[in-house]
């Protein structure tokens, strides 16, 4: 019991106990939605304080000690914050004797139960955890082991693994981001978002009005439907490090999807040019990017030199939005070398390949401006 933290002393940095003007530091980023503050408050007004009120002779309050109903509604979210940072799921799968290899030996694995049970490993509360690491939790039949997958110098750190988690994710369930976790940041767009740009910018190219994709839309998703932006990435290898390098190469297919469906829709005639409907696809997510870039108040270069100077949850707080940056930057970049195939042809000064005088390379000059 002495592994858990002091529920006086220990400031608990998950977003449930960040104030309004801390959790505005995370800008755009849709960690903010998933933090669940307004659920648990119900809860724990619907459950845990009747309870308590019902039961104060258990909880040995009286007269003289009786909390108030903000007392526990804190020492109840303290109580879920830590049960959710020290917990492992604990019943393990039957064993699948096909995920050894042929000699029988076995690598680690990101060992996620169902059903899930939780319960506390004081061992392994313990340790940290990191992207990269040199210690595996395993679920065993009758005991969980622990188990180094590297040699461990002395004084250095024993790390556990949580999984490939974006750093809002980190933040949001433990409290805490990481620079390796940030090969796993991810980026979401709004279903409404899509629908707007796809409704606007195809409006401007000059495709049939009378056909609205917008209408057209509705009831496949709802306002609340999100796309996730990812790079592809390899997990680490059999001894917690890292072999390869996490890029962006793809429009995500579900959205990518989507995009062809909206060009399509939004034409009295279908496309016959599949290669006119992949450049529309890739303008459409360009401008998607480029509108999910201005949904940030600073730039990726801005908070590249607040982070230096920034600490506690400021940093943090800039760590995950930064993170999210350099995805939508790099997506952006690989879109616009994937554009440059659909440009046109650059037509050569001269078709006879004589040269001509000043005013004739002018008058090129001019029509290729006008061909661009």
């Amino acid at each position: 019991m002495q592994v858990l933290p002091s529920f006086e002393s220990v400031e608990f940095n998950t977003l449930m106990f960040w104030s309004e003007s801390e959790l505005t530091e995370l800008q755009a980023s849709h960690v903010r939605q998933r933090i669940g503050r307004e659920k648990a408050d119900k809860d724990f007004r619907r459950f845990v304080i009747p309870f308590i009120r019902d039961n104060e002779a258990i909880f040995r309050m009286n007269d003289s000690n009786r909390m108030s109903d903000e007392e526990i509604m804190r020492l109840s979210h303290v109580v879920a914050t830590t049960i959710s940072a020290y917990a492992f799921d604990l019943e393990k799968e039957e064993e699948d004797e096909s995920s050894e290899d042929e000699e029988g030996e076995d690598g680690w694995v990101e060992d996620i139960p169902q059903p899930h049970i939780m319960g506390m490993v004081p061992f392994a509360d313990l340790l940290n955890s990191d992207a990269e690491f040199n210690a595996h939790l395993a679920h065993l039949s009758d005991r969980l082991e622990m188990t180094s997958l590297r040699d461990i110098k002395a004084g250095e750190e024993i790390l556990n693994y949580y999984g490939p988690n974006p750093n809002g994710d980190l933040l949001r369930r433990y409290g805490y981001t990481s620079p390796k976790h940030s090969r796993y940041d991810v980026v979401e767009f709004e279903w409404g978002n899509v629908k707007d740009i796809c409704s606007i910018r195809l409006g401007e190219l000059g495709f049939d009005d009378e056909v609205d994709f917008i209408v057209k839309s509705y009831g496949l998703f709802d306002d609340e439907e999100v796309f996730t932006l990812e790079r592809d990435f390899e997990g680490p290898d059999d001894t917690g490090l890292f072999r390869a390098e996490a890029k962006f190469t793809r429009c995500p297919d579900p959205l990518a999807n989507i995009l062809q469906e909206a060009v399509h829709s939004t034409m009295s005639r279908p496309i016959e040019d599949e290669r006119k409907v992949k450049e529309m696809i890739l303008r459409l997510f360009r401008d998607l990017l480029a509108v999910r870039i201005a949904e940030y108040p600073t730039t990726k270069a801005e908070d590249e030199q607040l982070l230096p100077q920034s600490s506690g949850r400021l940093r943090m707080a800039i760590q995950v939005r930064l993170g999210e940056k350099a995805l939508l930057y790099e997506a952006f970049k690989w879109t616009l070398e994937k554009l440059k195939k659909y440009e046109p042809p650059v037509v050569p000064a001269q078709a006879n390949g004589h040269r001509t005088t000043g005013q004739s390379s002018n008058s090129n000059r001019q029509k290729r401006q006008r061909l661009r």
